[in-house]
């Protein structure tokens, strides 16, 4: 991943002061590459989520001005590797997968063919490794993070129908 802001690495980012993230074109690039969840980015990075949502809408406001910043993601994107889904995994604390890290979940299970070694690599339970091989996300996109709906949510049964006018008298 050519974009980590840090965290793939020993220590931590260089550019750290306090628990504070200064703002960086690397810092954009890494928290605008899809397939993260900000509470992913707030226990790799080591600070609250109200700052995570911050920098991130800071980074968009960036995105849109530059255009080299929407480059850089897609580079980011291509370069990453199940070593860097692995030790995503690792470092994630007990917050959810990233997206990356279920795709080399998956490599690994086709490599290593054993559910157990697999786990225990990625420092996860065996369900976890089932449902990154079997399952994909159901209600969001993985790398956009846009919400999706069945149906019937997006058109509920009942009062809530739109072609029904609630009686106000």
């Amino acid at each position: 991943m050519l974009f980590h802001y840090g965290t793939l690495g020993d220590g931590r980012a260089p550019t750290y002061r306090g628990r504070r993230l200064d703002p960086c074109p690397e810092l954009a690039v890494y928290l605008l590459t899809p397939g993260f969840s900000a509470a992913y980015h707030s226990n790799a990075l080591g600070v609250c989520a109200s700052t995570i949502s911050k920098s991130t809408r800071w980074a968009a406001r960036c995105a849109a001005i530059d255009p080299q910043i929407l480059l850089a993601i897609e580079e980011n994107v291509a370069s990453i590797t199940t070593e860097d889904g692995l030790l995503m995994a690792r470092r994630r604390g007990g917050g959810q997968l990233p997206f990356w890290s279920r795709l080399a979940i998956a490599e690994y299970k086709h490599t290593l063919g054993s559910t157990s070694a697999v786990a225990s690599l990625f420092r996860c339970s065996p369900r976890t490794v089932q449902l990154a091989v079997k399952l994909r996300a159901a209600s969001y996109d993985p790398l956009s993070g846009v919400r999706r709906l069945h149906p019937a949510q997006a058109s509920p049964p009942g009062k809530w129908s739109p072609g029904r006018v609630l009686n106000s008298g």
